[in-house]
């Protein structure tokens, strides 16, 4: 993906996460994904895992509101 493609991308994904909005958020993740973050280090395989695990990680941080400091394709 080329730089100019990923911030597009991330222009329309960062709406649908810090609108906490799970079923467009889902959209952009592949059934096979892999995510992980600082609370769960070891990381999930799986749209569904994901789609467990991001209402409790959305309640647990309310007010995150997200940007772009640098795009690494």
């Amino acid at each position: 993906m080329e730089k100019k493609d990923l911030q597009g991308f991330a222009e329309k994904w960062r709406p649908a996460w810090t609108a906490r909005d799970l079923g467009q958020l889902l959209a952009y993740y592949h059934e096979a994904c892999f995510y992980a973050d600082p609370g769960v280090r070891v990381g999930l395989t799986g749209k569904q895992a994901l789609a467990c695990y991001l209402p409790r990680l959305f309640t647990l941080y309310p007010n995150w509101r997200w940007g772009s400091l640098e795009l690494l394709p």
